[in-house]
């Protein structure tokens, strides 16, 4: 019986130290497995890290090319916004001289009476017909009119008389500036 007993021992113990390497060979190849894991999980972390890396690498450059563009399309907006503002004093400042130039010369032709303007052209007439009097009115006369005694008064009165001093014509002429629209005008 005490064989039986330690036969049975034996086995018992025999059969403990084959759960027991069973066990530790579990053990083993489960810390094994969990140790690939471990790696597995390390390598997919390092190759999204590196992606993230690269995405945010690729990403950075085309916000800078963005950028970039953006600067210059504001520059060349800037640039045009300046260029229409100068060519629009430009033109302002022109049209500014225009009218300074209109309202000077406006306040020429005020300045003028028309008795300056008919006085010059009184001359001018005079001027004209003695110029030619020699050859085409040898007996007339061109000359202001001084006679008020007829109740009107000309500038100028032409007469030309005959070899015998008959007066054949006599013309009176009064001198106006038709552009001047004054009052005394008629």
């Amino acid at each position: 019986m005490k064989e039986l007993e330690q036969a049975k021992q034996e086995k018992q113990a025999s059969v403990e130290l084959a759960e027991a390497k069973l066990a530790n060979e579990l053990l083993k190849t489960a810390s094994e497995k969990d140790s690939a894991i471990q790696d597995l999980k390390a390598k997919l972390e390092a190759i999204e890290t590196t992606q993230k890396l690269e995405i945010s690498g690729a990403v950075n450059t085309v916000e800078k090319e963005r950028d970039k563009l953006k600067s210059s399309l504001e520059r060349a907006d800037l640039e045009k916004q300046l260029g229409e503002k100068a060519l629009k004093d430009k033109y302002e400042t022109q049209i500014k001289d225009r009218e300074e130039q209109i309202e000077r010369l406006r306040d020429l032709k005020a300045k003028l009476s028309t008795k300056m303007v008919g006085e010059t052209l009184e001359q001018h007439c005079e001027t004209e017909f003695n110029r030619i009097r020699a050859t085409a009115f040898p007996l007339a006369y061109f000359e202001k009119d001084n006679d008020a005694r007829a109740g009107s008064k000309g500038d100028y009165i032409f007469r030309d008389s005959d070899s015998a001093g008959t007066e054949i014509v006599s013309i009176m002429f009064k001198m106006k500036n038709e552009n001047d629209g004054t009052a005394t005008q008629a």
